[in-house]
């Protein structure tokens, strides 16, 4: 069995999907796509090994100074440097470090055994090529619960669990790309390629909304896909299949339990934990910043919605539905069932046909809205 996770795209301490004792870290590694200094491992055996090294004295005293630096001063060789010390554990728990290469790509030690996860894939246009998206730039190399058969959960599978001391590394597999590269970027995505992945990071949220959970950083970039499906490169009217889009990053997400009534599940301020240095540095609307109590489910919406404002179909229904999602006044902005149902109800009522044309894009709206903040 090969598990293919990134880097610690995902710190999840400060979300209470599972208990802990208070020291313990909870380093999960996942794949956020878009980042590039992605490294990769692969497990041999389904079985753990978990013990306590010695060297583990020697790894960094927190999810901070693991990070590294951020932004244009973030180096790879620092965080490899430490994935390296970790080669004797990683061997024992039945992984195998993979090289950096070059952007989020690695190469393996060997192809012997190497196949596909299962949550990456490429266009079979670009199959072939030397193009972004194809296999050779891919290297094709279950959330746990009662829940995890439920079509509608889009949350990334846990795959297993490592404990080294007082760090446990969760292990997730690596997806083909994240849904901010859907269009702004190589892809030829129609405008139903990227409704139909709105819908899906739509759906994810609603599954997590009825569990109680609030992603508090639901931009595009932490929804990934398994493949891009670039409808205007094929000669038919509409793809065969859809790719899934599956939901990242919990790392400042919080989780009201079942007894926590309706009016009771609030915040104040803006996101915060993990590994991050301060509040989240990512766009907020109003009344994350009122100092008032807020509805952090709202949240989710404005902030998906928000991501989606470099993209407009042209379709008056469908950019209602995206407008709708960013009104600054949570009282009357919808739900995200309510925008996933309105915009499905939208969806089934054009030809698939219809919806095979080019989106009409802002780029200079794609960054501020998608990636700046403190990540």
């Amino acid at each position: 069995m090969f598990l293919v996770p990134g880097v610690m795209g995902a710190i999840s301490s400060s979300c209470r999907f599972t208990t802990s004792p208070p020291p313990r870290h909870l380093l999960f590694l996942s794949h956020p796509s878009s980042t590039h200094y992605t490294l990769i491992l692969s497990s041999a055996a389904p079985s753990f090994i978990f013990h306590t090294m010695a060297a583990a004295s020697q790894l960094p005293p927190d999810l901070k100074t693991w990070r590294g630096p951020s932004g244009e001063e973030r180096d790879r060789k620092f965080m490899e440097a430490i994935w390296k010390d970790l080669n004797g554990f990683l061997a024992e728990s039945g992984y195998t470090l993979w090289e950096y290469e070059y952007l989020f790509l690695t190469t393996a030690p060997s192809r012997a055994g190497v196949v596909p996860n299962g949550y990456m894939y490429s266009n079979p246009l670009r199959a072939f090529t030397d193009d972004p998206g194809s296999i050779t730039e891919l290297l094709v190399y279950e959330y746990r619960g009662e829940y995890s058969l439920m079509s509608s959960n889009h949350m990334l599978p846990l795959l297993g669990l490592m404990d080294l001391g007082d760090i446990t590394f969760g292990v997730f597999p690596k997806v083909a790309c994240s849904c901010l590269d859907a269009y702004n970027s190589f892809a030829e995505a129609s405008v139903g390629d990227i409704v139909d992945m709105l819908a899906q990071c739509l759906e994810g949220l609603v599954f997590l909304h009825h569990f109680g959970i609030a992603h508090r950083d639901a931009f595009k970039d932490n929804f990934l896909i398994q493949w891009i499906p670039e409808s205007l490169r094929f000669e038919y009217d509409t793809p065969p299949s859809r790719p899934r889009v599956y939901v990242n990053d919990f790392e400042i997400a919080i989780h009201f339990t079942k007894d926590v009534p309706q009016e009771k599940r609030v915040c104040i301020g803006r996101p915060s934990g993990g590994s991050l240095p301060g509040p989240s540095g990512r766009p907020m609307p109003p009344e994350v910043d009122s100092g008032r109590p807020y509805d952090p489910f709202k949240l989710d919406v404005w902030q998906l919605g928000t991501s989606f404002n470099d993209f407009k179909s042209t379709i008056p229904e469908i950019d209602a539905v995206l407008t709708s999602m960013v009104d600054p006044d949570p009282t009357t902005r919808p739900t995200a069932y309510q925008a996933m149902k309105t915009l499905l109800n939208v969806v089934a009522s054009i030809p698939p046909k219809d919806l095979v044309f080019p989106p009409e894009l802002v780029s200079d709206r794609r960054r501020p809205a998608a990636v700046v903040g403190s990540q």
